[in-house]
């Protein structure tokens, strides 16, 4: 038995995020007005103007994507709403209040470790961003990383040395708009730890809903 129906927004990595749905009991949909779910992919920067700062970090953005995805946002309120990457940014910060960090050093490549904050679960995912999300004031934090150690924005910096504490923000849900926001890429670790934990975050905030 399916587990809902999903419709997968944007133009990176579209045909392996279906995958990722499908291999999980979720069945893709050609039309969002057809899906439980609306997922929002990776692929290039937001214009910082979309959560009110100016370019510190940014590295160039797509005005069509971005309007692309700004309306399917629109057209998806009352659904459940998936963000990777980009997608995760963009949720973050539309609807929901958040902003980012424009630019972090540690993250574009490679695997790192990240924490789940309710039930201490570890395990490594990959790492493709190089910004990220710095939560609306209605975020649960969900899981964290500690990679970062300079990070950057229009609204100040941060470095490890000048504040130990911060973590590198990984995953968050907003219960009022029903965002779930994730900066790694489970579609490129299906079967992985990466696609496993994505797996049941959607079991943890979607189908428990």
């Amino acid at each position: 038995m399916k587990k809902g129906t999903v419709f997968v927004q944007g133009d990176f990595a579209n045909a392996q995020t279906g995958k990722l749905f499908s291999t999980y009991g979720y069945e893709p949909v050609d039309s969002l007005l057809k899906a439980d779910i609306v997922c929002w992919t990776g692929g290039s920067d937001i214009n910082p103007a979309i959560y009110g700062e100016r370019l510190a970090g940014c590295h160039g953005f797509s005005k069509k994507r971005d309007e692309e995805d700004l309306q399917a946002i629109k057209e998806a309120q009352g659904k459940f709403l998936v963000g990777i990457c980009r997608g995760a940014q963009l949720l973050n910060c539309v609807p929901n209040g958040g902003t980012l960090w424009q630019d972090v050093n540690m993250h574009n490549g490679g695997n790192h470790s990240v924490r789940d904050l309710i039930t201490g679960e570890t395990g490594f995912v990959n790492s493709l961003h190089h910004q990220q999300m710095r939560p609306g004031p209605l975020a649960e934090v969900i899981a964290v990383s500690e990679l970062s150690t300079a990070k950057y924005s229009d609204a100040g910096t941060w470095n490890k040395k000048s504040d130990p504490l911060d973590v590198d923000v990984e995953a968050v849900y907003y219960s009022g708009t029903r965002s779930l926001c994730l900066q790694w890429h489970p579609e490129f670790s299906i079967e992985g730890f990466s696609g496993q934990y994505f797996n049941r975050l959607l079991d943890r905030y979607y189908l428990a809903a």
